[in-house]
């Protein structure tokens, strides 16, 4: 008895190429993710790292002795888009962490410099609320520990002209499109009471769970303390 042969149909043959696709993806994907959070991932951070260190020290004047006291008052200096402006200090995430903020939140901003200004947010030394975005999972993780924050927490941007101080409030967990994060008094129907329009405020936003997202995001709320000029020294917490 002759077997007949089954005649393969384009169906079938799309099927099969199909699935021999996504197993080459699942294989590709499975080494991918390692390799991202493992190796990549930590040659970013240290980039970004030495990125903020370098322009740190263009900036630094002579060390002088002594516990500097912060002014009320602070200059507000325009930037330029893509203008890499400022460098976040935050204690709490390490010994010697910061970061670059640039003004945007676009890819070399986030991916390369490490942070980015929100530019429909205010300027550092004006009323309102300066916002900055940085990644938590990915290029960096520069975020990745922000849940350990704690009430008191300082939270430093320095400027060519000086350091601003936060201090950490509470953070909160959102979706991807709440935008009221980023209005003068942020998300309104949290923050009612706590922030008038007068008032000065960081909020710092990230992606959240770590090291992938589900379209949530992390945000971390800092109150204003005051401005610490340059030719008055580093402030001691940053000595």
């Amino acid at each position: 008895m002759t077997r007949r042969t089954r005649r393969a149909t384009p169906a079938s043959v799309a099927l099969g190429v199909l699935s021999e696709l996504l197993l080459a993806f699942g294989v590709l994907a499975g080494g991918f993710l390692p390799w991202f959070l493992y190796v990549h991932n930590p040659e970013v951070a240290s980039a970004q790292q030495e990125i903020a260190d370098g322009v740190s020290s263009q900036w630094a004047t002579p060390a002088t002795d002594g516990d500097p006291e912060p002014q009320t008052d602070a200059p507000v200096t325009p930037v330029s888009d893509g203008q890499t402006f400022a460098v976040m200090h935050i204690p709490r995430l390490g010994q010697g962490w910061s970061r670059a903020v640039a003004e945007n939140t676009g890819a070399n901003s986030l991916n390369h410099i490490g942070a980015g200004h929100y530019p429909s947010t205010s300027l550092l030394g004006q009323a309102g609320n300066f916002a900055v975005a940085s990644h938590r999972g990915g290029f960096g993780s520069s975020l990745k520990d922000a849940p350990q924050l704690r009430p008191g927490d300082s939270i430093w941007m320095e400027t060519e002209a000086g350091w601003y101080q936060y201090t950490y409030r509470s953070q909160e967990y959102v979706w991807a499109n709440a935008v009221d994060v980023l209005n003068p008094v942020p998300h309104t129907s949290t923050q009612l009471g706590v922030l008038q329009a007068s008032d000065a405020t960081l909020t710092l936003t990230t992606c959240n769970p770590y090291p992938s997202t589900n379209g949530e995001r992390l945000i971390t709320y800092a109150d204003y303390v005051g401005f610490y000029p340059r030719d008055g020294g580093t402030p001691k917490e940053l000595q």
